[in-house]
């Protein structure tokens, strides 16, 4: 507890918080928002929203425009199911080629409980990255989160083509020359992350698994 405001903080890849966010998203009762960055069909998050839809719940929110390209999209299918999802248009912005992005990783269950971290909505990053999530329970937060996706869904997206199995998004070719400038630059502050690092897979202490210590979200 935070004040009066329960917060539970899943890690990835010790604690498989795409299990906890399934177990979320079944436990719906009204409504899902979400606005995400990357979500692939390689989780189980998407078949989850589609047992949600089946059960009445709805599910209202917005993709990365670029991210919703990828190999394997649960969109879709998700909007054969009734959910009410949009992409995110592309905005040009002075001194960005590419325009910005839509890098929320968000989940709004039931106007209560906030689903936020790092945490994008892939196997990946559920087997191998280093991830947070947080779930939080307070309807208060909850609506300010609410808002910020009614504003981008309202003002900064774009309906799914009818029948799209994936959007095609023009890239722009970088030279070589550029990446290469890029990457310096970006390793130049030296590699992130420190010592201290638990091994992978190894559970934070004490051993027990965290979802008994916890109790779940």
């Amino acid at each position: 507890m935070v004040g009066n405001t329960r917060v539970y903080p899943p890690f990835a890849p010790d604690h498989n918080p795409e299990l906890i966010i399934v177990n979320a998203v079944l436990k719906a009762e009204k409504s899902i928002h979400l606005a995400m960055f990357t979500f692939s069909g390689s989780s189980t998050i998407d078949d989850a929203m589609l047992s949600a839809l089946g059960n009445g719940v709805t599910v209202k929110g917005v993709l990365d425009r670029m991210q919703s390209g990828h190999k394997y999209p649960p969109h879709p299918k998700l909007i054969a199911a009734k959910a009410e999802l949009r992409r995110h248009r592309v905005r040009r912005l002075r001194g960005f080629r590419r325009g910005g992005k839509l890098h929320h990783k968000v989940m709004v269950i039931d106007r209560q409980v906030v689903v936020t971290g790092s945490f994008n909505y892939t196997g990946k990053a559920n087997q191998f990255n280093d991830e947070s999530v947080f779930f939080i329970h307070n309807p208060d937060i909850a609506e300010f989160f609410i808002a910020e996706i009614e504003r981008i869904y309202d003002n900064l997206a774009d309906e799914f083509a009818k029948g799209d199995s994936r959007l095609t998004v023009p890239r722009i070719r970088i030279g070589l020359r550029e990446r290469s400038a890029n990457r310096l630059k970006r390793l130049s502050g030296g590699s992130a992350g420190g010592g201290g690092a638990r091994p992978f897979g190894q559970p934070i202490a004490p051993s027990a698994p965290w979802t008994e210590r916890s109790g779940g979200p």
